[in-house]
């Protein structure tokens, strides 16, 4: 087990939420552009088909955690609607 200190510092692998089991997965901005298809800049990105979050790697950890929050409130969204 991490150091309390560290493991404040992680972003997590996944987590449950809604009845549903969310994977985060942290990879770079090429893999991102990739996943969507497009030559968009982004930091993150919600698959809802995949039930995954992904993350900028390359971001500070303040940043990270605003790209997950802001991710998870797409996926809180779309979960809702799927009743």
């Amino acid at each position: 087990m991490l150091p309390a200190h560290k493991a404040r510092r992680r972003i997590p692998k996944s987590f449950r939420i809604l009845g549903h089991v969310i994977r985060v997965r942290q990879v770079t901005p090429s893999e991102l552009k990739k996943i969507v298809e497009e030559d968009v800049a982004l930091d993150g990105l919600w698959i809802d088909s995949e039930k995954t979050i992904y993350v900028d790697k390359n971001l500070s950890i303040f940043t990270k955690r605003q790209v997950l929050f802001h991710e998870l409130a797409h996926c809180i969204n779309d979960l809702r609607e799927e009743g």
